[in-house]
């Protein structure tokens, strides 16, 4: 398995290598296990393999909001049983949030009938994974598509406006009418 921090292209401050350090070291044994009864029962790839990369993508997910914890992110279609499966241990899910993020990380579902959710959706998914590009110097792609069909559009987070000693982005205007959208709907 590849550790979160063996993927990071980009030098670390103290706090940011501190909460990436904290990712890797969370247990994600019975997200695995509910991650993989979430993936068979779609139909999509669940042998060992791909669970531990659905790991690595999930944790890579989480470390975006570390990083840039000033702009929504949006979440592939693959990763998303990952995360659902972890937040369903809500008292440890918030605990990890507040220790490895910072923020607790709401899950903020689509609407797939709302085209203007869906228009966001699909521009924070692309925000997300142009971030990652300049983040990470391993990404699967299979789980992780750079370009999403709108299949493969599922969710967001909200970023976290409070001063960040781990931002490494600025707040990106053009997220604006996506965090607009999401206040408006939560």
């Amino acid at each position: 398995m590849i550790n979160l921090i063996d993927t990071i292209k980009v030098p670390m401050n103290a706090e940011q290598l501190k909460r990436v350090q904290r990712i890797d070291a969370e247990d994600f044994f019975l997200v695995k296990i509910k991650a993989k009864k979430q993936l068979i029962l779609e139909g999509k790839p669940s042998d060992e393999h791909t669970l531990e990369e659905g790991i690595l993508a999930l944790k890579q997910y989480y470390a975006v909001a570390v990083f840039d914890p000033k702009n929504p992110h949006a979440i592939s279609d693959f990763v998303d049983p990952f995360w659902h499966a972890h937040i369903l241990d809500t008292k440890r899910y918030k605990r990890f949030c507040l220790e490895a993020i910072g923020y607790f990380m709401d899950h903020q579902p689509n609407n797939p009938e709302d085209q203007e959710e869906m228009d966001y959706l699909q521009r924070a998914y692309c925000y997300t994974s142009d971030i990652y590009a300049q983040l990470y110097s391993y990404i699967n792609y299979e789980l992780t598509p750079a370009k999403p069909c709108s299949d493969n559009l599922i969710c967001f987070h909200f970023g976290n406006s409070e001063p960040s000693k781990t931002a490494m982005f600025d707040f990106n205007p053009a997220m604006e009418p996506i965090v607009e959208h999401l206040a408006a709907t939560c």
